[in-house]
């Protein structure tokens, strides 16, 4: 089986970016996201964490808790990209503030 590279890669470019918001739980501690993929996010978190690279300081909880999920759409696809990015940041920091969360930068 042989994969075309280039339209694989032509297939991603066309494909529809729907920037979210998102809460990782475990333990008790929450952290607020944003992203334009989010399994990317979630295989990005675990990835680091197997790593030992903490997106935010105080994120390193046991290697065997269970995370929990939640995401927001977070924007409207008739903005720009460069403005659904400042929203979708700017709704990441009021979710942060609500549910007393510290924010991830990526």
């Amino acid at each position: 089986m042989t994969i075309d590279k280039r339209a694989a890669r032509a297939t991603w470019k066309e494909r529809e970016v729907v920037w979210c918001v998102y809460a990782a739980r475990v333990g008790g501690q929450c952290w607020v996201g944003v992203t334009s993929d989010l399994t990317a996010a979630r295989n990005r978190l675990a990835f680091s964490l197997k790593m030992g690279k903490a997106p935010v300081a105080a994120c390193k909880p046991p290697g065997t808790a269970r995370w929990r999920w939640t995401s927001w759409n977070g924007c409207d696809p008739e903005l720009s990209e460069l403005r659904r990015g400042g929203v979708a940041k700017e709704r990441r920091a009021a979710w942060a503030a609500e549910l007393g969360a510290a924010e991830m930068e990526r």
